[in-house]
């Protein structure tokens, strides 16, 4: 007996230690641009190899350097820059970074560490905002696929360093927006994102290629859209947002089920005078199944998808688990689901009654998934620029249409309780 015991506690360990050497994450490479220096009117750029959380990074990190030839809009890799760069930042800081238009110093540009590039026409004496992150757009850029991947990386919203090209008459102002890429104030006044490539196209002379073109190619350093533009983009940024919607349809349609079919046993009880004790046996079990499922999703609604760094960088198996939707939304609760449909389907029913009742409730649950989903789709999309404001408008849409779904079955309950009533007299 206690061999037996030592080899389940063997093979528990055993399975627990895979669990957890499988879920640590392997980290990826990308690259940040950290730098622009201006040299001879050609825009050079310090570019850092960086690593996100995980294992495994590739241990051969180090500097890249960049150059343009269309002002800022391509990137080419060069082996060494022809001047001496300054070392890296490693943060935004607030120290302020000033240039000015070579021919006219009394225009200038500067980034202080905010999400904007400020503009002056006194030489700096007053300065106002000549770009800026759009408002609420960060989180819609932090759910990209590819930023998802990237372990405890967010994109860049704020400026490190400026510069600026001299053209004749006209000026180009390029800020370095670590892993967004470049920003770009072209000579027509607009600003633009482009992206910073690693890979070498074959304009570049030999000579100017890196020596390092063999090792891993990392991410560029590509900017995010601001909003999405398709289906699949909204799908996307909206994934754990469109379960949590439809389990609450779910459980939203399950209860109105269970007070239709409650008032139908209740009907057949009285009206065919048979025993109600298995019917009452029932609609207790099938209410405990839709407690265990209402739990399950209030765990899932209140239990925000927390980073690893919240608990120190301790892989925990359970919160792996349990950050993984189709664990913790889907499985658990499609099973909770089945078991009470299975004991609802064992309820007597009046056809008649329940088939215009039906009707009406899945008119509600669509209400619901309309009403609670619409603000969502419009903050991805961009109209509603704040993701907490969309979420505010979709609590309270959903939250009036459970509302009106619940006093239609209490109005159904006393207009079914008046005619018993009539009746008796």
């Amino acid at each position: 007996m206690k061999s037996k015991r030592r080899y389940l506690l063997f093979t528990l360990v055993l399975f627990v230690a895979v669990i957890l050497s499988g879920c640590d994450p392997g980290s990826l490479p990308y690259l940040v641009v950290n730098r622009v220096v201006i040299m001879n009117n050609t825009p050079y750029l310090l570019v850092l190899e960086r690593c996100s959380w995980g294992i495994a990074c590739p241990s051969s990190q180090q500097n890249r350097y960049f150059t343009s030839s269309n002002e800022g809009k391509t990137w080419q890799e060069l082996s060494s820059p022809p001047l001496e760069m300054e070392p890296a930042k490693e943060t935004h800081g607030k120290d302020q970074a000033i240039t000015c238009v070579a021919q006219d110093s009394s225009i200038c540009y500067r980034v202080t560490g905010g999400e904007q590039v400020d503009f002056s026409n006194d030489g700096g004496q007053t300065w106002q905002v000549d770009w800026h992150q759009p408002m609420g757009r960060k989180i819609y850029m932090e759910r990209d696929k590819l930023y998802t991947m990237l372990l405890h990386v967010v994109p860049d919203t704020a400026p490190y360093s400026i510069g600026i090209i001299q053209n004749k008459d006209k000026y180009v102002v390029i800020a370095a927006l670590g892993n967004q890429g470049v920003l770009v104030k072209s000579e027509n006044g607009s600003w633009d994102r482009y992206a910073v490539s690693p890979s070498i196209p074959s304009s570049v002379p030999d000579y100017a290629m890196p020596s390092n073109t063999s090792r891993v190619i990392p991410a560029s350093a590509a900017p995010i859209a601001y909003a999405a533009t398709s289906i699949s983009e909204i799908k996307q940024s909206l994934n754990l947002e469109i379960l949590r919607i439809l389990l609450t349809v779910v459980i939203f349609f399950m209860t109105l089920s269970i007070f239709r079919l409650r008032r139908i046993r209740s009907d057949i009880v009285k009206n065919n005078n048979i025993d109600g004790s298995k019917l009452k046996h029932l609609t207790t079990f099938i209410g405990g199944a839709f407690l265990i499922c209402l739990l399950q999703f209030i765990v899932i609604f209140i239990y925000p998808k927390l980073p690893l760094s919240y608990f120190g960088n301790i892989n925990i198996v359970f919160f792996v688990l349990i950050n993984f939707p189709f664990f913790s939304i889907c499985l658990i609760t499609l099973l909770g689901l089945l078991v009470s449909w299975i004991l609802i389907a064992n309820i007597p029913k009046k056809q008649a009654i329940e088939e215009h009742e039906l009707r009406t409730d899945i008119f509600y649950c669509l209400l619901l998934l309309l009403g609670a989903l619409l603000p969502l789709v419009l903050w991805s999309i961009g109209i509603i620029p704040i993701f907490e404001i969309s979420i505010i408008f979709s609590l309270i849409l959903g939250s009036l249409v459970i509302f009106f779904g619940f006093r239609n079955k209490w109005l159904i309950a006393e207009s079914a309780t008046q005619q018993s009533n009539n009746l008796l007299l």
